[in-house]
């Protein structure tokens, strides 16, 4: 398997600007433009369309939708050292263990096509850690950047919430599935990037969305709208429901795609329970204490009792107490009879 950081500063491509293919509306305008006056970068899917000389997939699910592209449509194809599973981070399978269950990926690795590099949300020290804290077209201008290219251009790399006609059939399945809400949070990312690495950044043509077609670049890097964003890459999970692997047709990837995701979830349900179970811990700690508390003085009061009972007992016992009576009986008597 091909390492970044070498094949990145041996590798060889023709002197023409880059272009990065994305999955956005422009997309379906890719025949009014002359693709081979370009390198051609794809991001995911796309590379089941356009042959290109470099094809990025981050999650290992798509690679294997689009197996049977790889071979015949990309030069070479980069992939993450440990890939998404699902649109989440992968956490028990390498690339290398992938390419054990898809044969099209052992293959591209037998032919010297296959490149791997490490992946990360956030920024890392290591300069050849490739960090998308959004979108995989940050990785395309982190990669491009890193091997020297000082022009990019894009075609389907477009804002909005839509993808392009030509892959409908995915929209229901990884339109924004990586719970973000919007593609327009690549721009001030993208932006950011070709300062850092020193290169110019043009749309190939504008935005078919409406309120995206303003950010189309005619222009380098300063046309792209600079967004200020925040936040993190969302882990939300969906409620567990057992997985049944057995069923007809699931291939052995998505078996182990599928058993990592209930990992996932149940990790989740997991912590989510041990959560309430500390709540509850510490109410019901809170709660045997009130109770220890209301015992003592149940029993503070009990000695109160027995004690003004021996008090009682004491007095009436008392020969002062039987002489009071006697002289008080007359008194008694006597307010009887002015009655």
């Amino acid at each position: 398997m091909l390492e970044l950081k070498v094949w990145a500063k041996e590798s060889r491509f023709a002197e023409k600007p880059w272009l990065v293919l994305g999955k956005g509306p422009t997309f379906s305008r890719r025949d009014d433009f002359d693709l081979d006056a370009y390198n051609k970068f794809s991001l995911n899917h796309v590379v089941r369309e356009v042959k290109v000389e470099m094809a990025h997939i981050i999650d290992i699910d798509v690679a294997e939708s689009c197996a049977a592209s790889l071979l015949k449509n990309c030069q070479f194809l980069l992939m993450p050292r440990i890939p998404n599973v699902r649109h989440f981070p992968g956490e028990y399978l390498t690339l290398a263990d992938w390419c054990k269950c898809i044969p099209e990926l052992a293959e591209m690795d037998r032919q010297e096509r296959l490149v791997t590099y490490d992946f990360a949300h956030l920024d890392s020290d290591d300069p050849w850690t490739i960090v998308a804290r959004y979108f995989s077209s940050e990785v395309a201008l982190g990669i491009l950047g890193r091997m020297g290219a000082k022009k990019v251009f894009t075609l389907g790399i477009d804002g909005g919430t839509a993808y392009s006609q030509t892959f409908a059939d995915l929209a229901k399945e990884t339109l924004l599935a990586n719970g973000q809400p919007s593609f327009d949070l690549q721009f001030g990312r993208l932006c950011e990037l070709a300062q850092q690495l020193n290169l110019e950044l043009m749309s190939l043509a504008p935005a078919d969305a409406s309120p995206s077609s303003a950010r189309a670049q005619t222009d380098p890097v300063k046309a792209l709208p600079d967004i200020s964003v925040a936040g993190t890459r969302p882990q939300t999970q969906a409620d567990y429901q057992p997985l049944i692997l057995a069923q007809a047709g699931i291939s052995v990837p998505e078996k182990l795609q599928l058993m990592e995701q209930e990992i996932r979830q149940l990790r989740t349900n997991f912590y989510a329970a041990s959560s309430d179970l500390q709540a509850t811990s510490k109410e019901l700690g809170i709660i045997t204490d009130r109770l220890g508390w209301a015992r003592d003085e149940i029993a503070e009061y009990q000695a109160r009792v027995l004690d003004l009972e021996k008090n009682m007992h004491s007095m009436v016992q008392s020969k002062t107490w039987k002489l009071g009576r006697v002289f008080t009986k007359p008194v008694e008597v006597l307010t009887k009879k002015t009655k």
